[in-house]
């Protein structure tokens, strides 16, 4: 079978995108709790759904993704997904910055389209998955051009021009240091959202002033600080909710303080009050 819980790959993860400067997962599973983390990278990442129905969170918008829609993941911008209907088949392709940037992919100068339905885009991952399972001589050389065929393609169909006043990601200083300050700020969040988090922590951890830090951590995420905590939180008290908290204990265990202003976050992030979250799980439940 095509689809069943594997991951291709031409060498290990250690290696990935110094030998093979891309990665494909292939994935059937049943629907899930979605995690309380969002993920965030420089690569680019590639997300197709062939079956079933899949939620994907991108920035602060939310994707329903059907069969035969693509989210693209550009530099930068947090995410994370997860299944909704049973038994649904997706692809994920994660591709090297620096590969494309090699290739004459500028991502200073262009984005991909967050959300994307065009029935020959399917047809190109299809082939690439089909390429991916060969062993040849020629397989390698094959794999890179039918990526690059599929990013020139998406790129020429599906993509728009960067606005001259947001950040160009091909410059040293985002590619070096203040890549590297966010995500260790990202990951200390991710570890210590359910404690209270000052942005002059974050700014000391890093070692730089709390403007700069600001700054950059905008620029890189489109998020605050305060609010990309805020959205972790949300999306962990969410899970919670699921799994037989009440508001006020999926509140608290998340870092809120205050069960009032928790309820207008999780509304902000989530398009509904936490309550009307309980009763769906007290609905299932019956």
């Amino acid at each position: 079978m095509l689809f069943r819980e594997k991951k291709i790959a031409f060498e290990t993860l250690d290696f990935l995108w110094t030998i093979a400067p891309f990665s494909i997962r292939l994935s059937m599973s049943k629907p899930q709790n979605k995690a309380h983390k969002l993920y965030i990278h420089r690569d680019i990442e590639l997300h197709y759904v062939f079956e079933g129905v899949e939620s994907y969170t991108l920035g602060e918008r939310e994707y329903e993704m059907q069969a035969g829609s693509l989210v693209c993941v550009n530099s930068f911008a947090p995410h994370d997904y997860h299944k909704i209907s049973d038994n649904s088949k997706s692809v994920t392709i994660v591709i090297s910055l620096d590969y494309l940037m090699k290739n004459g992919w500028n991502p200073g100068k262009i984005s991909f389209h967050e959300y994307v339905e065009d029935p020959k885009v399917g047809d190109m991952i299809s082939d690439i998955i089909e390429e991916a399972r060969a062993d040849d001589p020629a397989h390698n050389l094959r794999m890179n051009a039918l990526i690059l065929q599929l990013v020139a393609y998406i790129a020429g169909n599906h993509s728009c021009a960067v606005a001259e006043n947001e950040i160009s990601v091909d410059g040293p200083q985002i590619l070096g240091t203040a890549y590297r300050y966010v995500f260790e700020a990202i990951d200390y969040i991710n570890q210590n959202f359910m404690n209270n988090i000052t942005l002059d922590e974050l700014s000391v951890l890093c070692k730089i002033s709390k403007y700069h830090f600001l700054r950059i951590f905008k620029q890189i995420t489109s998020y605050t600080p305060g609010a990309y905590i805020n959205r972790v939180r949300t999306s962990y008290a969410k899970q919670l909710l699921f799994n037989g908290a009440s508001v006020t204990e999926a509140a608290i265990a998340s870092g809120f303080s205050d069960v009032h202003y928790f309820s207008n976050c999780f509304k902000k992030y989530n398009g509904c009050r936490p309550i009307e979250i309980k009763k769906k799980s007290l609905k299932s439940d019956l």
